[in-house]
This record gives C-alpha cells, structure tokens and sequence, in this order.
C-alpha cells in the first residue's frame, strides 16, 4: 500500500510550495510576489465583503451623540409648530399671531421662530435673522404663552417690517 504525499499548494497561484514557504497569517504562499499580491487579493475582497469597518469604539459614541442631537432638535422643531397655532395677537383673540416656522419643499416658511432679545433703553428688542436688523417691540405685542424652553420667540412679518407676538426669554424669575 502506497501512501500518497499531501501536496501543499500556493494560496495565490497554486504552485507547489517548497520547505516552509512564506507564510502570512496561517497562509502559505511560494514566494514573496505571491504572498504581496495574495495579501492584495484578500484585502480588496474583505473590502467587497465588508466595506465599513469600525477601528474605534469612538465612532459608535459619536454616531449616536449625532442621533440624538438631530433627534432632539426635530423634536424642537415639532414642538414649536405646535405651539404657534394657538397663539393669538393681543387684543384680536380671532386674529392668529403667525403661521409658525416650517420647512417646506427645503425653504423654511412662516413669520414665527426663536430669536435673540434684549431689553434696552426701557423696550424690548428682538433680531430679525433674515432682515440682520433689530427691531423694537411695541409693549402691545408682548405675549405670555408658556413654553418649554427658554428663548425668545418673535412672529413677524419680513413683507411688511410688522410685529405680531412676540414672547421675551425667560430670565429665571
């Protein structure tokens, strides 16, 4: 009975391997060409296989902080809109302070949105984004409504330069 010798064969380009071979990561390979492109082969298809490795934990942390920052500031956004459609302009209860501050067809639309304020010379000023302005606040359109933030809030109207509600910060009092 004859045994038969196990040929071992390179992994690249099947050619018997000799002695030891040039080994890589348990692999034999017959010579250093053939171990370099082998190596090349396996990265390209463990690329094809797996396209998104993970080479920190630290991705995974940021990836999430990112989540729930767009989630956190959606749900301000939701929330705002909500809010706007019950205020009313002081003095017209049937007369609705503004549209609130939705994002339509990728432009946001509306007179309502937060605002920086301040309190200056015994008025109340609000900054209109768009417009780059400050504008004063007649005593008249100073609105109460709670809400669950602290910002100022400004319904204004860019078209005609006019003040419909506005609700100063809330300043921990």
């Amino acid at each position: 009975m004859r045994i038969k010798k196990r040929i071992t064969r390179c992994a690249y380009c099947r050619h018997e391997v000799h002695g030891t071979g040039m080994p890589h990561n348990g692999i034999l390979y017959c010579s250093k060409p053939c171990r370099e492109l082998g190596i090349d082969r396996l990265a390209k298809a463990d690329a094809i296989v797996n396209p998104i490795t993970v080479r920190s934990p630290w991705y995974i942390v940021l990836a999430a902080i990112a989540t729930l920052l767009t989630m956190a500031v959606s749900d301000r956004v939701l929330a705002q809109e909500d809010i706007y459609e019950k205020w009313r302009q002081p003095g017209k209860p049937n007369s609705s302070c503004c549209n609130g501050h939705k994002m339509v067809d990728g432009v946001w639309t509306g007179d309502c949105a937060t605002t920086r304020a301040k309190f200056e010379r015994g008025s109340w000023w609000a900054f209109v984004a768009k417009q780059r302005m400050w504008v004063q606040i007649p005593d008249e359109k100073i609105v109460t409504y709670k809400t669950d933030d602290i910002e100022a809030h400004l319904c204004f109207s860019e078209q005609y330069g006019h003040v419909y509600c506005f609700r100063p910060p809330k300043l921990g009092m």
